[in-house]
């Protein structure tokens, strides 16, 4: 099964112009679920209620419902939409979303241009399972059984080329722009065509590929045979270029890279792969010169050795091991270009307006839990009513100071931030389990600085294993719950090694294994925000908490007709009164019908008293028979019919296939807070 988006995977790629309002309507037409779709990228600048996500930014939207998303296009760069409900957006429920730049009409031109030079490659590990199925499967503490209960051997997570875990469910397929091939060796004119998604260029020019990852376990690694690539923007902010062979790309990122067509006429593999070693699990594209008589590329990767080390952008790790002849360039060694830096700079800090919080990401071990995700010991519970839309909580979730946390606990974290302060976070992957693994970690409502990257200590001479916990924390236990600096002088500004000029700015970050990343971030946008891994099992089962930026009289109030939800509780038998914490529970008592007359209040109204009834039942049931019966041998009669015609009407749009979005009735860049001043798309 296939979740889908006007009837396609990936969904319609969105394209718009920077600092538009944009409107989505999104129209539920799934059987019997809920549904939400989260802007992953955006900012929601005074609409923190159109973040999407469940139970936290607005009711979901219920199978037959429509929503009406409405928000500031902000900010541009390569972003993406996807479904925050459940376990929907590993099962299809995704798409691109692209803002551009605004320009001017002497810029239109080179814009033109520019629309012929990009491609969108968006990525995503596929199963032949459901979501639901193998998230139960771990939440059960059943990996072992992932290849079945009558496989030969169990199943063991991957390990990379530090032997550290790098996905830890059975490798199936990996998705570019909805196409895939575990056969490769056998394709033919059509199958590569169904299959293989390919990319058509010219020699001599460059392109931008903007690559985004959708995936639900897997870090991807991305290289093209025989060409250089340079990353020039991440999860959607500029960089000073950096060129490298490959580039690896977490769940949640998105990396802009350069190809320049610089070699022979011919036709190049596109290797995307997971870091397990031996690199068997990947999938194939192909980049197609114009004039290449080639249908299959015969290339190869390309080859690292001592005279020729290669270059991976955005490691998972600190190092390789020697003999793989292959350095790191790690989100920490990136930098801002000035123009971002003059538009983003670095909060500094203020010494009464400055919080700095360490958060741990990890499993604990010794839970009795087999799966035990959480953040600094406390696995999230999602409220049962919207936090944005109900922030009183009126008994909709589990505060943490009421839950016994000791080691482990569940309940609602929520993390307060003070309006306008400088917000430092530490973010740890540290622990005594030896499951352990990178996380990718997404901040919404914010993109953050990131200042500095510590990395554990490595036996780079052979394994590659990590031999000890980065030792610039101080850990209170083994499971790191209550981590501070191991030197005091380290907080606030006195962080040495630190990038405050030029850092990169990200919205999902990468933690390494038994290491810390530390970003910074001004709280001038008041809401609540959620922050959890990206790996979708970690999130689901408990690794996330949320962010409360500004008391609550300081947030912007939500529109008056947007949707409530919530419990409703009988107050016992003596009464047939509700109560509940609902926001559509607005009745005064005087409003409140009998209870004799209150639909299906008594089974009186529902008992058969005529056998009338009787006979008008078995009416409805020989009609049905009989219409269930002539669509049967419609559809087995219409099936032998040539489709052809009903495939060419239904094509698939294809993901490069996106239309020029609406532009400006005018030129002038209006206040982000004047959402009116936009022109409606």
């Amino acid at each position: 099964m296939i979740y889908t988006i006007n009837g396609q995977y990936p969904g319609p790629s969105i394209v718009v112009y920077q600092g538009q309002q944009v409107e989505v309507v999104v129209k539920n037409k799934l059987m019997s679920e809920g549904v939400t779709i989260h802007w992953h990228g955006l900012i929601q600048w005074g609409t923190p209620w159109m973040d999407g996500v469940g139970s936290l930014s607005h009711c979901p939207i219920n199978p037959e419902q429509t929503f009406t998303y409405s928000f500031l296009a902000e900010p541009s760069g390569t972003h993406w939409y996807h479904s925050h409900h459940g376990a929907q957006r590993t099962e299809g429920l995704t798409g691109a979303l692209v803002v551009l730049e605004r320009t001017g009409e002497e810029e239109k031109e080179e814009a033109n241009q520019n629309k012929k030079t990009e491609f969108l490659m968006f990525l995503q590990d596929w199963f032949h399972e459901s979501s639901t199925e193998l998230i139960s499967f771990l939440d059960w503490g059943m990996l072992q059984f992932l290849r079945g209960f009558d496989a030969d051997q169990c199943f063991v997570p991957y390990a990379g080329a530090n032997q550290e875990n790098v996905g830890f469910l059975p490798f199936e397929s990996i998705l570019i722009n909805g196409k895939g091939n575990s056969f490769l060796t056998n394709m033919t004119a059509d199958s590569v065509q169904w299959t293989v998604e390919t990319f058509n260029v010219t020699a001599n020019d460059t392109y931008r590929f903007r690559v985004i990852s959708a995936t639900m376990v897997y870090p991807l690694q991305v290289s093209v045979d025989q060409h250089e690539l340079e990353v020039v923007a991440v999860d959607g902010n500029a960089i000073v270029g950096v060129r490298g062979d490959a580039v690896i790309i977490n769940g949640g990122e998105r990396f802009d890279m350069l190809v320049r067509t610089d070699q022979p006429i011919g036709s190049y593999w596109i290797r995307v792969s997971t870091l397990a070693n031996g690199g068997q699990n990947q999938t194939l594209g192909i980049l197609r010169y114009e004039g290449s008589n080639s249908l299959v590329p015969d290339t190869e990767r390309t080859r690292c050795d001592v005279t020729r080390p290669c270059i991976v952008v955005n490691c998972l790790f600190g190092q390789y091991p020697d003999d793989l002849y292959t350095h790191c360039v790690s989100i920490g060694d990136m930098k801002s270009t000035p123009e971002v830096i003059q538009k983003h700079p670095v909060s500094l800090e203020s010494a009464d307006a400055f919080q700095e919080i360490f958060l741990n990401f990890h499993y604990t071990r010794g839970s009795p839990d087999p799966f035990p995700t959480s953040i600094n010991g406390k696995r999230f519970i999602r409220p049962s009513v919207p936090l944005q839309l109900l922030p009183s909580g009126n008994d909709t979730h589990v505060r943490c100071a009421d839950a016994e946390c000791q080691d482990i606990c569940d309940c609602t974290n929520i993390v307060k931030l003070a309006i306008n302060d400088t917000i430092q976070l530490v973010l740890l992957n540290m622990d005594n389990s030896r499951n352990g693994l990178a996380h990718g970690i997404h901040i919404h409502g914010h993109h953050v600085h990131v200042i500095k990257v510590g990395y554990p200590k490595y036996n780079t001479d052979s394994t590659g294993r990590i031999t000890e916990q980065n030792a610039d924390i101080l850990c209170d236990t083994p499971i790191c719950n209550h981590a501070t600096w191991l030197n005091p002088s380290w907080a606030g500004d006195g962080l040495p090694e630190a990038n405050m000029e030029d850092p990169p700015l990200k919205d999902t970050i990468l933690v390494p294994r038994q290491g810390y990343v530390v970003v910074r971030f001004k709280a001038d946008n008041p809401g609540f925000w959620f922050m959890h891994c990206h790996m979708e099992p970690h999130a689901i089962t408990g690794m996330a908490l949320i962010l409360q930026e500004g008391e609550t009289g300081q947030m912007p109030t939500p529109p008056s007709g947007l949707q409530g939800c919530g419990n409703f509780f009988s107050l016992g038998a003596s009464t047939n009164l509700l109560k509940g914490n609902s926001l559509l529970n607005t009745l005064s008592s005087d409003q409140i019908p009998a209870s004799d007359s209150m639909p299906c209040g008594h089974w009186d109204h529902f008992k058969v008293k005529e056998p009338s009834y009787i006979a008008v039942i078995c009416i409805l049931c020989v009609l049905n028979i009989t219409s269930l019966a002539v669509l049967y041998v419609k559809v087995k009669y219409t099936d032998k019919i040539s489709n052809i015609e009903a495939v060419k009407l239904n094509r698939r749009i294809e993901i490069n296939e996106r239309t020029e979005p609406e532009t400006f009735g005018n030129h002038v860049y209006m206040n982000k807070y004047d959402k009116h001043s936009y022109t409606s798309i």
